[in-house]
């Protein structure tokens, strides 16, 4: 697929959802033979030589400035000079150039002159095909590759696909193969933009904190994001590790090989959980944004927060931030809805007070937002999405910061940890309630009652056991305070 950047626009929203949409599901291909990864293979570096030549032809018109040769003329260009690639996937790859040429000359007119038009070769491609190539059998799916009539060649593939699927392609992901299928899905009807009421609402995205929706209605939530660092922070320790090891082989040896391998895994995995951990978290957006009556729905976006330099680690953090695909998956989401989404800056909404007779500005510390000036205190990302009421409309109502009691709290999803660090980041994902979600053993309550304090343990503080031993007791909250030491 080709990169693009997201283009900020107003999307105004119909008088009623689509009851359909097209959303694209994404099927792994576990257990291909030997033979079929080399179809794939080649079929791949054959998708890769009609990119280039379209890449060639278009390069070469803008240099001599002729005129830029379109879908039709890149399609008399590569027409039966790739046998090995059957002409429908041809067509759908020239397609996606000129779907590309496009979406950077959108770009570009948007005010973004660093996208570049297409000038790399490309030895790889995935291979696309229409709906009409699909073929289902019993047991998988049947898609064609090149040559004619019995000279026909086919790539028999595991896996099942739904009656309504459309346009597919095959694209090799972190050392496997998958296949990226659209398929069409119902909606429910969205109500009537002039019988639904006319609330409005602001998103702040972060990185601690997915996302902050504050309503005008005086609602807000927040989801939280700290299980989505969490993987991402395992996984560049587990990539450092690989990386050391690495370092130590010949390049393209067995053993780098194997180490290659092994991160591939780790990198395909943690972009898996990661994709769904955002999915989920920005569906709680949308339904909470549905059920508050929402119709206009402004985000603020954080691009700016990248381009200061503040250390390697949170450099690291920020250029692992996506949040260009939480602003795209909102987006789609609140289509579907019928609820106009528009994207805009967000400069100074963090550091702001929200007070309307303060309007204090200062640096933030911590998750509290504690005003200098005036003494308001409140949470920082909800501070942030309430400032930008004043942005999205400049006659907007003043829109006070939602209070504790009308703000909920949500976590995208669960979050498998490992054995090791299991009840530790239980421990501090929650400060102050206890182990949550983390079974603590019952026998250690019992035994803190049924044995006496060993000999030296004079000074030992309460619920301590032999040799001054921390064992699990119940705090105030009726949660474990404290574990073995």
């Amino acid at each position: 697929m080709s990169a693009s950047s997201t283009v900020a626009t107003t999307a105004r929203p119909p008088t009623t959802a689509p009851t359909t949409a097209t959303v694209v599901r994404i099927f792994p291909l576990h257990g291909l033979t030997d033979g079929q990864r080399s179809l794939l293979r080649a079929a791949q570096q054959e998708a890769g030589a009609v990119y280039t030549e379209c890449m060639q032809a278009h390069r070469i018109a803008r240099q001599t400035h002729f005129p830029w040769p379109a879908y039709s003329d890149l399609h008399h260009l590569t027409k039966g000079r790739h046998p090995d690639l059957c002409a429908q996937s041809v067509q759908a790859t020239c397609r996606a150039f000129d779907r590309t040429i496009k979406s950077t000359i959108a770009n570009r007119k948007a005010g973004n002159t660093r996208m570049r038009y297409p000038w790399k070769e490309r030895r790889y491609q995935p291979i696309r095909w229409p709906a009409q190539a699909l073929q289902r059998k019993r047991n998988g799916a049947r898609f064609p590759l090149g040559g004619k009539g019995k000279d026909r060649r086919y790539v028999d593939l595991p896996v099942r696909l739904p009656r309504n699927a459309g346009a597919c392609q095959i694209v090799w992901n972190h050392g496997q193969y998958e296949l990226h299928a659209c398929v069409m899905q119902k909606v429910a009807p969205a109500v009537s933009v002039a019988d639904a009421p006319q609330a409005r609402a602001c998103i702040d995205f972060g990185e601690i904190h997915q996302a902050a929706l504050v309503t005008d209605t005086g609602k807000g939530l927040i989801v939280s994001g700290r299980g989505i660092r969490t993987i991402k922070q395992g996984r560049n320790r587990a990539i450092a590790e690989l990386q050391k090891k690495q370092a130590r082989c010949t390049r393209y040896s067995r053993q780098w090989t194997k180490y290659q391998r092994a991160r591939d895994r780790i990198n395909g995995k943690t972009e898996r959980r990661v994709r769904d951990l955002r999915h989920k978290g920005t569906r709680l957006i949308i339904e909470a944004a549905k059920k508050e009556g929402v119709r206009d729905l402004y985000i603020g976006n954080p691009h700016g927060v990248r381009r200061h330099q503040t250390g390697h680690h949170h450099n690291q953090r920020m250029s692992q931030w996506e949040y260009g695909s939480d602003i795209r998956y909102v987006t789609e989401k609140g289509g579907r809805a019928g609820i106009a989404v528009r994207t805009g800056p967000e400069r100074g909404t963090s550091s702001t007070c929200p007070n309307p007779a303060c309007r204090h500005k200062q640096k933030v510390r911590g998750r509290d937002w504690r005003c200098r000036l005036c003494g308001g205190s409140w949470h920082r990302d909800l501070v942030g999405a309430t400032n930008m009421f004043a942005l999205a409309s400049e006659d907007a109502a003043v829109v006070p910061v939602p209070e504790r009691r009308n703000t909920t709290y949500r976590r995208p999803g669960p979050v498998a940890l490992g054995p090791r660090a299991r009840i530790g980041n239980a421990r501090r994902s929650s400060p102050g309630r206890g182990l949550r979600g983390t079974p603590f053993p019952a026998e250690l309550i019992t035994s803190a009652a049924s044995h006496p304090p060993g000999p030296g343990s004079a000074q030992a503080p309460p619920g301590a056991g032999p040799g001054g031993q921390a064992l699990g007791l119940l705090d105030g909250h009726g949660s474990p305070r404290a574990a073995l030491a």
